[in-house]
């Protein structure tokens, strides 16, 4: 019997020595793409991992890729992949994710677009967005982490899920920004729009910051359910309606019906008040 559990002993030992030599934490694999092609517009589907967008001055595209794997076996990592397709007709490069359910990795994508890029589609399932120097529009779905976004462009869509969200406006020309937010929080700092611009925001149980430069005149219109509203500077024709839904409502400067803000909100607290400093030098997530 002594005999049996000695081999049995070494066979288990053999067995986790073996097993040892396959399994990997934090493996990574990089991966490098270039796009020569004209192109109109970006579309990522992502997965999980962070996407990283940044605009420059040459005319092509250039991807890198970062495939990292937690647990498992070495092998699983060449099971992640990252597919590239250019659509001519639509003048379109896709970039999608691809990652079993069964595996623990992450597809981290770094992107770096020309400045004359007229649009970007973003769809994380779980990571941080990251998008800076992009002088277009932009499209963002995401959920379960960071977005950090410079906006320069015309058209801005965001709708994101369980995300804490840094937002800086740095835009002149008319500006159609509209934002549904779910669990979380939203820091937007509107730094310049040009005339004939709307800001639309609607969140449920999301912190909301907003921060407007000084100098922009605009029309305020606020809306929410349960929890308070702070305006922190003062408003022309200023107007509070207390009930089952808080309303407050002001103007500010002459041109104010040329910035438009509209805010709505159900379970979360509003702030709203004034730059007068410079651009913040770190990104602030609460």
């Amino acid at each position: 019997m002594k005999k049996y559990f000695l081999v049995a002993a070494i066979l288990n030992i053999f067995l986790l020595t073996s097993c040892s030599k396959n399994l990997m934490f934090n493996r990574q694999v990089n991966i490098k793409y270039r796009e020569k092609n004209p192109l109109e517009s970006i579309r990522v589907n992502s997965l999980k991992g962070d996407v990283d967008i940044t605009g420059w001055s040459k005319d092509f595209v250039e991807i890198d890729t970062n495939k990292k794997i937690f647990t498992g076996l070495a092998s699983d990592i060449n099971l992640m992949d990252t597919v590239f397709y250019f659509d001519e007709v639509y003048k379109e490069l896709n970039i999608k994710t691809k990652i079993p359910t069964r595996i623990n990795g992450s597809i981290d994508i770094k992107i770096f677009v020309p400045f004359t890029l007229l649009k970007l589609y973003i769809n994380s399932g779980e990571g941080d967005v990251t998008v800076n120097k992009h002088l277009g529009d932009i499209e963002l779905v995401s959920s379960s982490g960071n977005n950090d976004i410079d906006f320069q462009g015309n058209i801005l869509r965001i709708n994101s899920y369980k995300t804490k969200t840094f937002l800086k406006v740095l835009s002149y020309s008319s500006s159609d920004i509209i934002i549904n937010s779910e669990e979380g929080s939203l820091n937007s700092y509107i730094y310049s729009v040009g005339d004939a611009s709307y800001l639309d925001i609607a969140t449920l149980n999301v912190t909301v910051n907003l921060s407007i430069s000084q100098d922009i005149d605009h029309k305020l219109i606020v809306k929410n359910k349960s929890k308070g509203i702070n305006v922190k500077y003062d408003l022309d024709d200023p107007n509070s309606i207390q009930g089952t839904y808080n309303i407050f409502t002001g103007n500010y400067g002459k041109k104010y019906q040329e910035f438009i803000i509209d805010i709505n909100s159900e379970g979360g607290a509003i702030d709203v008040s004034q730059i007068i400093s410079k651009e913040p030098t770190e990104r602030r997530f609460y």
